[in-house]
């Protein structure tokens, strides 16, 4: 996995400061307009080499550094977010695969255990033993007085947030004849379960030949109340690809088309066409944006700006090169990086889809934008006016 997946959870702007977390394991607070050092905290040190980007979550005054994926610590230590003091440090016997903070707790997962402890001093409040699952444990978010955890492997658990004890679970169904890669969201008070099939078959060549492969086949999304795990609707849909749940709608690709479907009943609010399975998706500024990976007939690859809630196309934008996906900027501008080697950082006026500034920037950044500034961050971090795009000293 690229280190530019992990880094946003590495770096997070909370008013006017900036704080952020280096391979080599160190934390450090930046003033997020000048980038002046405030303080900066050394964790214990890893082999050198290492893709470990520490999560960060800033909440009530403290920061809390740990697990996430490739953990090489099974630590998590709290910090003063005011001048990086080390509050209290706890050390787990296996690697801790996500962090979150709930109410007056901060709260670790790992491969068989989750723990409450208090966000204070670190005194553990409750432990639950789970089971161990095969993947890891992809997300976990508070959900009222719950929290959920998903893991693509063994489905989705929720438990109480005060006590630790199970509420609920959606365990995956195991598969007989086929294989199924499956994906969580939680939106709108549902959890969905978005399971995409393959199954062995012989696959045709160009060249004649007949080789065997894995083919797609008709996928099954199934949904559940977040707060008590009961059924709510299930629609088995032709070959499943990316998906986004916002609110009142899921948008998925089925086949060659992209579907907007009602949270509440599954029934498809409307379908438009679309070329390929992995596109980028994000509702941003009352529009649902799209990026297709495949090229157009003028070798520009398509961003769409569609109306959430009809599908209509209000405007279409050509890229030179395929980007990652959006990030949300100000009211108005959606941000985003494209993938080829002469990368470029791109504003996009999102009324009308034009692009309002480009600079070049290395190719694989993550982005962070906030007040009249935008961050990108590759283990060296830069800033640039979110206006017009010029650079600051990085």
């Amino acid at each position: 996995m690229p280190s530019s997946v992990l880094m946003p959870n590495s770096l997070v702007l909370s008013g006017e400061w900036l704080y952020g977390a280096d391979a080599d394991l160190v934390v450090w607070l930046r003033d997020a307009r000048t980038g002046h050092l405030r303080w900066r905290y050394s964790l214990e040190r890893v082999e050198k080499g290492s893709e470990y980007y520490p999560q960060l979550i800033v909440a009530k005054g403290q920061v809390f550094v740990g697990g996430g994926f490739n953990d090489v610590t099974g630590e998590l230590t709290a910090l003063c977010a005011a001048d990086g003091r080390r509050m209290w440090r706890h050390a787990f016997p296996e690697s801790i695969h996500d962090i979150t903070h709930f109410r007056d707790t901060v709260v670790a997962v790992t491969r068989t255990s989750v723990c409450g402890m208090s966000a204070v001093d670190g005194e553990v409040l409750w432990q639950t033993r789970i089971a161990p699952v095969r993947m890891g444990w992809e997300w976990m978010a508070p959900h009222g007085s719950a929290l959920l955890m998903s893991s693509r492997s063994d489905g989705v658990l929720a438990l109480e947030g005060s006590t630790g004890q199970e509420k609920w679970s959606l365990p995956n169904p195991e598969p007989t004849d086929y294989t199924e890669n499956i994906e969580h969201h939680a939106a709108g008070g549902y959890i969905y379960a978005i399971g995409s099939r393959m199954v062995e078959a012989p696959i045709p060549q160009s060249d004649g030949s007949v080789v065997n492969g894995w083919k797609s086949i008709d996928g099954e999304v199934r949904t559940v109340s977040a707060a008590t795990g009961h059924s709510q609707w299930t629609r088995t849909l032709p070959p499943l690809g990316s998906s986004l749940a916002n609110g009142s709608f899921l948008y998925l690709v089925s086949g060659d088309l992209l579907l907007a479907l009602h949270s509440h009943s599954g029934a498809t609010a409307w379908s438009v066409p679309l070329q390929g399975p992995e596109v980028h998706l994000m509702v941003h500024d009352g529009l649902l944006l799209v990026i297709l990976p495949v090229p157009d007939k003028g070798d520009r690859y398509p961003i769409l700006g569609l109306d959430p809630k009809t599908g209509e196309e209000r405007w279409r934008l050509g890229m030179e090169h395929p980007t990652h996906p959006p990030t949300a900027g100000p009211p108005g501008m959606a941000l985003l990086t494209t993938i080829h080697q002469s990368a470029k950082l791109i504003a996009v006026d999102t009324s009308v889809g034009e692009v309002i500034w480009s600079t070049p920037v290395k190719k694989d950044v993550a982005l962070i934008a906030g007040g009249d500034l935008v961050y990108t961050y590759d283990g060296h971090i830069a800033a640039y006016d979110i206006s017009t795009g010029n650079s600051l000293s990085g």
